[in-house]
């Protein structure tokens, strides 16, 4: 039996402070809110919002799919679902007066820290102003331009910031033998690891017994990855690309590999921010330093109290209100 009595989905765009190299609408995000309201008149939310390049589902499609799975029980693409989960746990902690995460897990964290994203044509400038604000780790994007600037770049990073934990993401960037040049100096120069760097994930395990880089999965994860490449030393886990069920499980096979589970987000408001931060919070105290780093890139927020970081982490709030202003009713049931 749904716990809920009535729903209420909406359209946002908001506007973003720097554009995404995602898609054609670079400047605006736009997506789902999801509002489930029970008998009582506690309300949860969740959010879909599929991000170009990283969802294969369009927003109308996620539109629509939520339409259907909520009038008629229709399955929906984990995006989708993600929104009626998300809204799901949220009415429940709200029905308990009680934090998202409390229920999800006994050990909860109060704050979850994130990793700096270095961004931008100043990369040493993101690195120093990550390091100011008390950041532990940064992230940075590699197999974009040539190894050796990449190399260059990582390298002037570990001189300046020796104390910042470094993790790379190269998207599947490079093919075995790229993948082993630019590891085997990466590894000497120290990082936390690199996600998914080869095209052929197959060969995960040659890459780490040449170079001995730790390594991270992420795009791995909703292929259905069965058994670890050698080296594994985290698992990237994004609720938008795995809804919050698998990602809950993606987070019980890390704890069983003893590994850690690092929740990372695809540019979403503060609604779906906050279901992932209280993932983060449910894997106990310290929480993993996650990859929930995108908050500065939106110039608004749908929360009538934006979920804003102080330093290197998120207090976690028990409640959040929504503006109705800026959203745009779709449908209701």
């Amino acid at each position: 039996m749904r716990p809920w009595a009535h729903w209420q989905l909406y359209r946002y765009r908001l506007p973003l402070t720097r554009p995404l190299t995602t898609g054609a609408d670079a400047h605006v995000r736009a997506g789902l809110i999801l509002a489930l309201t029970d008998a009582t008149g506690s309300t949860g939310c969740g959010e879909a919002a599929p991000l170009p390049g990283l969802h294969a589902e369009t927003l109308p499609v996620v539109e629509a799919a939520l339409i259907a799975a909520l009038s008629d029980g229709v399955p929906a693409p984990p995006v989708a679902r993600l929104a009626i989960e998300g809204a799901a746990l949220m009415l429940s902690a709200a029905a308990r007066s009680t934090r998202p995460a409390a229920v999800l897990s006994r050990n909860v964290a109060d704050t979850v820290a994130f990793n700096a994203l270095i961004a931008g044509t100043d990369p040493l400038g993101s690195a120093q102003s990550a390091a100011d604000a008390g950041h532990r780790a940064v992230k940075l994007k590699v197999g974009r331009g040539s190894i050796a600037d990449d190399l260059a770049v990582l390298s002037a990073i570990r001189a300046g910031f020796p104390d910042l934990q470094v993790r790379l993401d190269a998207n599947r960037a490079w093919s075995l033998a790229e993948a082993t040049a630019f590891c085997s100096e990466a590894a000497r120069l120290g990082v936390a690891y690199i996600e998914e760097p080869l095209a052929d994930p197959g060969q995960l395990t040659a890459l780490h017994r040449a170079t001995g880089i730790p390594l991270a999965l992420d795009e791995s994860l909703p292929e259905g990855i069965v058994d670890f490449p050698e080296g594994v030393a985290a698992l990237v886990i994004k609720p938008s690309v795995l809804s919050l069920t698998g990602a809950m499980q993606w987070c019980d096979r890390a704890a069983a590999h003893g590994i850690p589970a690092i929740i990372s987000g695809a540019f979403e408001s503060g609604v779906g921010r906050r279901v992932s931060l209280a993932l983060a919070a449910s894997l106990g105290s310290p929480a993993p330093i996650s990859g929930l780093s995108t908050a500065a890139w939106l110039a608004e927020d749908v929360l009538d109290a934006p979920l804003r970081p102080l330093g290197d982490r998120f207090v976690l709030p028990h409640t959040a209100r929504l503006r109705t202003e800026v959203l745009e009713p779709v449908a209701a049931g």
